[in-house]
Parts: C-alpha cells; structure tokens; sequence
C-alpha cells in the first residue's frame, strides 16, 4: 500500500491515479507510513492553513465582489459584527460599507438563530427539570454543544473579516435580513 503525495489517501500498489483526488501516480511514490500531508504543507506552509481552514468554512467565497478598498478601511470595524449586539457598532459605523453589511448580515443571522436555539432548549431544560433530574441534564449537555457551535460559527466570522473574505458561515450563510 502506498499513499498519494497529493492527498496522502492510501492506495493500491498498482494504481495509476489516486481514487480520492484523481492525481496522476508513479513509481517513485514514498511509504504510506510517512506524513504525506505534513511534507505537502512543507513545500507551501499557507496550504496547510488552508486546508485545515477550508474543511470548516468551505462555504460560497463572493469577496472578487467587494470593493479592496472598502474591505481594508472598515475591517477593523466589521468585527464587531459578530459579538452580539456590538453588531451595532459597524451598522451606525460603516453604513454605506458593502463588507460591513454584508458580515453585520451573517452576525445578525447567527444571534437571532443562537438566541432563539437557546430560548426554546431553556424552556425545555426547566420543562424536563421537573419531570427528572436526568433529562434535564441531557438538555444541559445539548445547550452546551449548541453554545460550542455558535463559537465556532463566531470565530469563523471573525477569521472571515480578519482575512478580508465575504465568505458566508456554513449552513446559516444564505439566509439575508439586511441588504448589501
């Protein structure tokens, strides 16, 4: 078994082209034992990056759209847009900025689903309380997990204006409540 120096999946000794990524194989491949994907990222140090990066945010990058020079002024300012209310700092802030609207669109999104998840599984939580200990700790746990996902989504964000992408969060993205 050998591994492809592209992907690093394993494959067959005789295959041709790796069945993952369909890279061209040779003769002259390297042991699947070595870290194929650690010397990849060797010979350009932003691809691993990306690669860690672009499993969680692979979602529709649309910044090519946005003007360079409104992304570069209104930064700064544009990550407030997924702290919470702060989100108010860029709206009044940068109201004619496409980039701020646009992530002041997805903080938005997120706070109005993050407050409504915890909403509805507080109510549950106290309802399930009271009928048995156990199930109020198992709401307990699953209000945990959606508050770990919610930071997630927040950091995403956040790396997102830092990096100069309009990169939507992933499944929530498409929804727009504001114009940009």
């Amino acid at each position: 078994m050998l591994a492809c120096p592209r992907c690093g999946a394993i494959v067959a000794d005789d295959a041709k082209v790796c069945n993952a990524c369909g890279e061209p194989l040779n003769n002259s491949r390297p042991d699947f034992t070595e870290d194929f994907r650690y010397n990849r990222y060797k010979r350009d140090p932003t691809e691993r990056e990306n690669f860690i990066y672009g499993i969680i945010n692979d979602t529709e990058d649309t910044t090519n759209e946005y003007d360079p020079q409104d992304i570069m002024q209104n930064k700064n300012i544009t990550i407030f847009a997924y702290l919470g209310i702060l989100l108010l700092i860029p709206l009044f802030g940068a109201p004619n900025s496409r980039f701020a609207r646009f992530h002041i669109n997805q903080g938005l999104t997120l706070l109005i689903l993050d407050v409504a998840v915890s909403l509805v599984l507080t109510f549950v939580h106290l309802l399930f309380a009271l009928i048995t200990p156990i199930l109020g700790a198992l709401v307990t746990i699953i209000i945990t997990l959606v508050n770990l996902v919610a930071l997630v989504y927040l950091i995403l964000g956040i790396l997102n204006v830092v990096n100069g992408r309009a990169k939507e969060l992933p499944f929530i993205g498409r929804v727009r409540i504001i114009s940009y």
